[in-house]
């Protein structure tokens, strides 16, 4: 099967290693895939497993008709089977192009909160035209109640790892002469660095009683200055704490850890790896993973949004806990949530799954109506976008 990959317009980060694992997987099975992307990461990785890649050049407006056409060519050059849209404009311009070149198509939307996703308006849906991956049943929610998608077009396949490479080493007891290592992993971002700042204040005012915690940071991002210099503050009251950007190698850097803070994929990550992980929020830490809300976390990818500030923990549980690591551990069971996690995020798994939808009969039979439907889609996300630039440069003069 000839399978054309289309990334998102921008960054995709954590997701690359997803899609890195899946085209390792699909070239294993003897499938060729086709990969459009910027020049990026995921190209790097995956030369050696794509059968052709091809890179585009951001337009000011996405998705544009020259990528478009683009795509088109692209497909008919290379006698395409299937198309793999990626994030929300890659899906409508890769839905269309199937559409057009009357291809198969299915549409994977990536990441889940609707204000990180669609445009800034209440009144704009994706639009209804086949089968939809999602990697948290919280979007598959926000898709059947706001867009009126059919349930039965929404496939729930969450993030994928490679079982080979990710080798749990489950944590033993801390001795109380040594000090416990707590490492977070995060995009500090100005979306996702407040629930950094929140922690790194939270260290501040109990800083004596976390004194026997050493503290790594590993990130990077718009407020990365920001955060370095809180850091730093924290460094010179007398916490071990320091900031050491992004690695490469952060599997072995949550091994060493004895606790992972962090969420989506690095949570999963960190209990692939054995690891007790605490799930970090806009305001702070949520709650560690356990077998009792293992499911819950699950269902949304492991970002926490279903959980209210209420429900995050107190501050007194978290002493207790950095405190009191034996008793951590058996509230955490890694051995149990790894085994858990592993059926779910298997990358062998997940793409029998998605080459099993893409071998059913998936295309539309109201073509015409479908093609409308992605056009009004397109056009209602320039509206929005044009609008909000139209009311920024009016605020600014």
């Amino acid at each position: 099967m000839n399978i054309l990959i289309i990334t998102p317009a921008g960054k995709i980060n954590g997701t690359a290693k997803t899609f890195n694992t899946w085209i390792k997987i699909l070239h294993s099975k003897h499938h060729k895939v086709f990969l459009l992307s910027e020049v990026g990461n995921l190209a790097k990785w995956t030369e050696n497993f794509c059968e052709k890649q091809l890179f585009f050049e951001l337009d000011r407006f996405e998705p544009s008709v020259k990528r478009l056409l683009q795509i088109i060519k692209i497909v008919n050059r290379h006698r395409i089977d299937v198309i793999w849209g990626v994030g929300t404009t890659s899906s409508l311009i890769g839905s269309i192009t199937g559409l057009i070149c009357r291809k198969k198509y299915i549409n994977i939307l990536n990441v889940s909160p609707r204000n990180h996703v669609w445009p800034p308006n209440p009144k704009w849906k994706f639009p209804n035209i086949g089968h939809i991956i999602t990697v948290s049943e919280k979007f598959s929610e926000v898709l059947i109640k706001d867009s009126g998608i059919n349930k039965e077009n929404i496939h729930f396949v969450p993030a994928q790892f490679d079982l080979d490479e990710l080798k749990p080493v489950f944590p033993e007891f801390v001795n109380k002469n040594q000090r416990l290592i707590i490492s977070l992993f995060r995009r500090f971002d100005k979306q996702k660095s407040l629930g950094v700042i929140s922690f790194l204040e939270y260290i501040q005012e109990n800083r004596k009683q976390l004194a026997h915690c050493k503290f790594n940071f590993f990130g990077a991002g718009d407020n990365e200055l920001q955060i370095t210099q809180l850091v730093q503050n924290l460094s010179t009251s007398g916490i071990e704490i320091n900031n050491w950007g992004f690695v490469k190698d952060v599997q072995n850097e949550m091994v060493k850890s004895d606790i992972v803070i962090g969420s989506e994929r690095v949570a999963i990550e960190a209990i692939l790896c054995g690891r007790p992980v605490c799930i970090l929020g806009e305001f702070g830490l949520i709650n560690f993973v356990t077998p009792g809300n293992l499911n819950i976390f699950m269902n949304d990818n492991f970002s926490g949004l279903v959980f209210s500030r209420s429900n995050y923990l107190e501050e007194n549980n978290i002493i207790k806990y950095f405190s009191n690591y034996e008793e951590l551990l058996a509230i955490c069971n890694p051995q149990h949530c790894y085994q858990e996690i592993a059926k779910k995020y298997n990358a062998e798994n997940g793409i029998q799954e998605l080459i099993y939808l893409c071998q059913s009969d998936i295309f539309p039979k109201n073509r015409i109506i479908y093609i409308l439907r992605v056009i009004k889609a397109i056009i209602t996300m320039y509206f929005s976008k044009f609008r909000i630039g139209f009311s920024k440069s009016k605020n600014n003069n």
